[in-house]
C-alpha cells in the first residue's frame, strides 16, 4: 500500500510540474557552420549526429529559398550517409526529380542546370528550392553521397512549360509535322483538349503518368485560387503521402530493405498531429507509419529570427511569428537547438489537469506539440 501511495503521489507531482522559460533555455545547445568548408562543430552538432543514428526518418522542416539553409543541408549529407541514410525526400514532383536526375547524370551539370533555370525560371519557381548556386551544390553533394531523391509534391505551375516542351520534343518528325501548333495550343487558357492530346500522342512510357500528375496539380491550384484552402491543403497532403508510399514500396520491393529517409520540406508539412495549417499533414503520417514499425522519426522545425526589408530589421520574435521564449537564445553566427521532447508529456499533463497555469506563449505550446526539436538559425533574411 505504501508503494501505491508513493506512486500516486509521484504521478500527482508530475501533473503539477510547470514548464518555465528558464528551464527551456537551460536545455539549449548550439553549433557553428563554416559556410566555406561546410564543417559543423559544437555540442548541437553532436546532438544532431546522435539523432541521425537513432531515427529511421530525419525530418527537417525548413523555411524556404535560403542559401544558408541549402548550405546547412549540404553539410548534413556526409553525416546522414554515415548514419546509413539512403533517401532524400523533397517538396517537388516526381517529374521534377527525374529532370534533376538527368542533369546530375550529365557531364556538364552546372552549365546544363543553370541554362535550364535561366530559360524557364520565373521567380525561381521552375523547380522550386533548386534554383540557386547553393541549391545546385547541395544537389551535387547529395549525389556524391549516394542519395536517391524522391519527389513527394505536386508539380509547380512555373514548371509546366518544360514538361510540355520535353513531351513535344520527344515526338518523331511525322507527329510534329501533323501537329505544328499543338504545343502552343496546349499552353493556352482554353487549351484543355490540346493539353490532353499532347500527352496522348507521346510514345514516352511515362507520358500518361506525367499527364495524371499535371492534372492533379492543376486541380490543387484550382482549389487554392477558388479559396478552397482546406480542400487544397488536404488533397496536397494526401498526394504527398501517396507519393511517399509508392516510392517506399518500390524501394523495399526492389532492394529488399527499408530505407532510412531524410526529409527536407517546409515546416508546415513536417509537424506531428494537427499542422500549423490545421490538417494531418505528411509529418503526422510519417510519425504514425514509423511507430507501427517500432521505429522512430524526429521532426525538426527550422526558423530564423531577423528579417531585413528596405534596410529595416524586424525581429520576428517581437511580431509573434515565433515563440517569445526564444528571445534570449539568439547568438551571432551560431545555431541554437532546443530538444522539445522532454516537455511534451509534461505539457500534455498540464493541459489535461488544467493546473498549474501554463506560463508559455501559444507559439511555444504549439511548437512543443508539433515538433520534437527546434533549431534557431542566425540568418538575417532579406
Amino acid at each position: 500500500m505504501k508503494k501505491i501511495i508513493l506512486f500516486l503521489f509521484a504521478i500527482s507531482a508530475t501533473y503539477a510540474q510547470e514548464i518555465t522559460k528558464s528551464e527551456l533555455i537551460k536545455t539549449a545547445k548550439s553549433f557553428k557552420l563554416d559556410t566555406i568548408t561546410y564543417q559543423l562543430s559544437g555540442d548541437g552538432f553532436e546532438f544532431l549526429k546522435a539523432e541521425m543514428k537513432a531515427n529511421q526518418n530525419f525530418m527537417l522542416g525548413e523555411y524556404h529559398n535560403s542559401s544558408l539553409v541549402s548550405k546547412f543541408t549540404q553539410s548534413l549529407f556526409p553525416h546522414l550517409k554515415e548514419a546509413n541514410y539512403k533517401v532524400w525526400a523533397t517538396e517537388i514532383s516526381p517529374t521534377s526529380v527525374r529532370k534533376l536526375k538527368s542533369f546530375l547524370e550529365s557531364k556538364n551539370f552546372t552549365k546544363n542546370i543553370t541554362d535550364f533555370t535561366a530559360k524557364y525560371g520565373k521567380n525561381n519557381d521552375v523547380i522550386p528550392f533548386f534554383s540557386s548556386p547553393a541549391d545546385f551544390e547541395m544537389l551535387q553533394t547529395s549525389r556524391d553521397n549516394g542519395f536517391e531523391i524522391w519527389g513527394l509534391d505536386q508539380h509547380y505551375f512555373g514548371g509546366f512549360q518544360f514538361v510540355m516542351d520535353d513531351i513535344y520534343n520527344g515526338y518523331d518528325a511525322k507527329t510534329k509535322l501533323e501537329n505544328p501548333t499543338l504545343l502552343q495550343d496546349a499552353g493556352k487558357p482554353d487549351g484543355d483538349l490540346a493539353f490532353s492530346k499532347l500527352f496522348d500522342l507521346s510514345k514516352n512510357k511515362l507520358a500518361q503518368n506525367i499527364k495524371k500528375e499535371m492534372l492533379e496539380s492543376i486541380a490543387i491550384y484550382t482549389d487554392y485560387s477558388a479559396g478552397r484552402y482546406y480542400q487544397n491543403n488536404t488533397v496536397r497532403s494526401k498526394l504527398m503521402k501517396t507519393n511517399f508510399y509508392n516510392y517506399y514500396t518500390h524501394y523495399v520491393n526492389t532492394k529488399k530493405v527499408e530505407p532510412k529517409a531524410f526529409f527536407k520540406l517546409g515546416s508546415n508539412h513536417i509537424s506531428k498531429g494537427l499542422s500549423p495549417l490545421g490538417i494531418l499533414d505528411l509529418g503526422d503520417f510519417i510519425n504514425q507509419f514509423t511507430e507501427v514499425k517500432n521505429q522512430k522519426s524526429i521532426h525538426i522545425q527550422l526558423c530564423y529570427r531577423f528579417e531585413l526589408d528596405k534596410n529595416v530589421m524586424t525581429d520576428l520574435l517581437s511580431t509573434g511569428d515565433y515563440p517569445i521564449e526564444l528571445l534570449d537564445l539568439f547568438k551571432e553566427n551560431e545555431w541554437i537547438i532546443l530538444d522539445l521532447r522532454p516537455f511534451q508529456a509534461r505539457l500534455y499533463n498540464q493541459q489535461l489537469k488544467k493546473e498549474p497555469k501554463i506560463e508559455l506563449s501559444k507559439q511555444m505550446i504549439d511548437c512543443i506539440k508539433q515538433f520534437d526539436v527546434l533549431i534557431l538559425s542566425p540568418e538575417k533574411r532579406k
